[in-house]
This record gives C-alpha cells, sequence and structure tokens, in this order.
C-alpha cells in the first residue's frame, strides 16, 4: 500500500506540474491513469537488427503531386478507421499500429466488404524477440509481408489481458482448422520529410512510430509535444490525417490504448516540427 501510495503522489505531483506549463497547446488529465490504475510503461527490448535492414528493400514512396492542407481519413471512411484496439497488459505497440494500418488498408481498398480485424496476437507471438514488450518499428510488417497474417477470429488477441505472449507461432487458427493468411502487395518506405508523409497518408493510413515519454500518458485532448519525463520506448502509431488548429500543425495519429486515451483513441501531435520523431520514418501498406 504504500509504494501505491508514493506512486499515486508522484503522478499527482507531475499532472500539477504539466497544469502550470504555461502556453499548453494540449490538455493532461488524469482520467486515463484514473481508468487504468495497473498500467505500467513496457520495458523496451533492443534488436541486434536494423529496421533499416527493411527499408533498404523497399520501394522508396515518391509522389510528386501536392497534398491537400487538411486530410482526415476517420472523416472520409469512419467504419474503416474508428476502431481502437486495447493492448492492455500486452504493451505491444508496433505490432498492434502496423497489424491495425493492414486492417485499415483493407478496409478503405475495399479488399474485405467490411472491416477485418487481422490477428495482432499472431504477430505478437511470431515474432519472437518482441513479445509483449515495445520494439524497434516495422518489423511486424516484414513478417506480414513474409508470413502473412490470419484475422482475429481465427487467432484472437489473448495477450491483452495476460500480458504475456504464447511464446511459438501457430499455424492454425483457435478452433484448430487451418489458417488463411493475407499479405500486403508490396510495402512502400515513406522517409522522414514532411511533404511526402502528407502525400503518403492522403493514399492511405501510415505506419509509424515516435518516442514515448511519460507525460504521454496524461494526454487528454489537443496537440500533443512532449514537455517533460524520462524516454520509455517506441510507442507505435497509424497516422490516419493531419490539419492546422489555431495556427499549429498536428498528425492525427491512431494508438492502441483503447477508447478512454487522449480523444476517444486518438492523439494529434505537432506536425512539421519532428516531434518526438514521428517523422523519422513510415511504411504505407499497399493491399
Amino acid at each position: 500500500m504504500l509504494i501505491l501510495s508514493i506512486q499515486k503522489q508522484i503522478l499527482e505531483n507531475q499532472f500539477e506540474l504539466l497544469q502550470n506549463i504555461p502556453g499548453l497547446t494540449w490538455t493532461p488529465s488524469l482520467a486515463f491513469l484514473k481508468a487504468h490504475p495497473d498500467f505500467q510503461h513496457p520495458k523496451q527490448k533492443f534488436q541486434k537488427k536494423s529496421s533499416n535492414i527493411l527499408f533498404e528493400s523497399l520501394e522508396t514512396f515518391d509522389e510528386p503531386l501536392t497534398a491537400p492542407e487538411e486530410f482526415d481519413w476517420s472523416l472520409i471512411q469512419p467504419a474503416c478507421i474508428d476502431v481502437i484496439a486495447d493492448t492492455g497488459h500486452c504493451p505491444s505497440y508496433n505490432a498492434a499500429a502496423e497489424t491495425q494500418a493492414f486492417s485499415d488498408l483493407r478496409c478503405i481498398s475495399a479488399r474485405d466488404l467490411e472491416r477485418v480485424q487481422y490477428s495482432i496476437q499472431q504477430v505478437v507471438d511470431c515474432v519472437h524477440e518482441y513479445g509483449c514488450s515495445t520494439y524497434l518499428p516495422f518489423y511486424g510488417w516484414e513478417h506480414i509481408m513474409n508470413n502473412g497474417i490470419p484475422t482475429a477470429e481465427c487467432v484472437p488477441f489473448d495477450s491483452q489481458f495476460s500480458g504475456w505472449s504464447s511464446s511459438w507461432c501457430s499455424l492454425s487458427c483457435k478452433n484448430g482448422s487451418q489458417q488463411i493468411v493475407y499479405k500486403p502487395e508490396k510495402l512502400k518506405h515513406v522517409e522522414g520529410e514532411e511533404g511526402q508523409m502528407m502525400k503518403a497518408v492522403v493514399k492511405g493510413p501510415l505506419s509509424a512510430s515516435f518516442t514515448q515519454y511519460e507525460d504521454l500518458i496524461y494526454y487528454s485532448s489537443g496537440i500533443y509535444t512532449h514537455q517533460y519525463g524520462e524516454w520509455v520506448g517506441s510507442m507505435g502509431a497509424e497516422i490516419v490525417g493531419y490539419g492546422v488548429e489555431n495556427g499549429v500543425k498536428f498528425w492525427k495519429v491512431k494508438l492502441s490504448l483503447g477508447e478512454q486515451f487522449g480523444e476517444r483513441g486518438f492523439l494529434r501531435i505537432a506536425k512539421g516540427t519532428g516531434e518526438c520523431g514521428i517523422e523519422s520514418n513510415g511504411i504505407l501498406g499497399v493491399v
């Protein structure tokens, strides 16, 4: 009880500190933490190989046309986009973001007649180095491209409750039937340049990641910029749009922290400034 009391006091002190920052472009809140009292920052696993290996094998996205000033897939195709994953006790944020992007892309392109959720669990289980820890981004895409991915109906996301991966990569569905897997036609590497990222998002939701700091969990609404706190890990993100509010540009990002986080599961993060490295790299799936 003493430890919990100390942790609560630390969180309340951090919240008060945020409230007193002048000119803050986002609203801090304790609502998410109160709804998730057992939330823990994930442990980062470092990998020997770099995601640059995947980038080097991909075609670079290079669109000559201009992009509109504002764009939002959640307004254009809400039935495809407004499904928010909740990784729960399994902070597999990059795996979730990349799987969600694939699910959304297939819905937007009408490859599926209605939105189908593909299996986050399969990526968690089959990419053994990751499991339920956060990791360098885009290895989930590499697995989906090389091996395909079944639906969540075939392999449900159980690790959100247990916090553990099954540690083995099944070739059958939970009911014992053989898996049917789906792959993107190709993946395109979107280099970290604001204009090209905008053009890529117009083609479809863009898988990216950004550096997660301690203050992110206080985000409630507005345009997020990192203010304080220690580095936590890599937060997987699906960029579904962008815009401008009161002269401040932002990316609209879908996370996998459930609908109680932020703006109904979405985060708006500052655009054009390299905020938290979100403009470093991205991957656009072609389905």
